[in-house]
């Protein structure tokens, strides 16, 4: 599933939600029924998505999340790489990834009260600009060496959206991804003895 770009809203705390028999309670208080109420985005978090070859990676999935309980973003990469995600004051880590691929590192990022001058980057004690950090805060997905590749078929035709995952038997690792239209897989795996299923 791809996300857009940016998204302007930011999601909520979750709520725990009791079911006992026909009783329910969320949050502690009686009731089955609950209004979750997205909060508008008023600030942004800019960057780059590169490999470790410092290229481009285009339609990388990016994250924003709160540490401290569930309040989160997402968006895209475009085809230059850059990355938009709607915020409000806060902090954040933030990470990128691309199906069937290691994540990036997560760094944290805080978002002051400044009204135009607020993004802290990974423990900074200078707050930059979103258009500062357009360009220089770059989130790296590092790459492995080598793929495991192959088609997924019920026998006769091929199947879309199938997912394919892979661990290592000799040491940790694992890696996920889905098919293509035309069924195709690709794993990006380092090396080592890895079972397909």
């Amino acid at each position: 599933k791809r996300f857009p770009p940016t998204c302007p809203r930011i999601t909520t705390k979750p709520k725990e939600i009791k079911i006992n028999g026909a009783a329910c309670t969320i949050d502690g208080t009686s009731g089955c029924s609950t209004t979750i109420t997205l909060t508008t985005a008023t600030k942004t978090i800019q960057g780059l998505v590169k490999d470790g070859s410092s290229k481009i990676v285009a339609n990388a999935e990016v994250y924003a999340y709160s540490p401290t309980g569930g309040t989160g973003t997402r968006a895209q990469s475009d085809t230059t790489g850059a990355f938009t995600l709607g915020v409000t004051d806060g902090t954040y880590i933030v990470g990128t990834f691309i199906p069937g691929m290691p994540p990036s590192k997560e760094v944290p990022v805080t978002v002051t009260s400044h009204a135009t001058i607020y993004l802290l980057i990974d423990g900074a004690t200078t707050a930059i600009t979103p258009a500062a950090a357009a360009s220089s805060f770059i989130l790296k997905i590092a790459k492995p060496d080598y793929t495991i590749s192959g088609k997924v078929t019920d026998g006769t035709n091929v199947v879309q959206s199938a997912s394919v995952y892979a661990y290592r038997t000799d040491g940790p690792g694992h890696a996920n991804a889905l098919t293509d239209s035309s069924g195709n897989y690709t794993l990006y795996v380092a090396n080592g003895t890895w079972k397909v299923g």
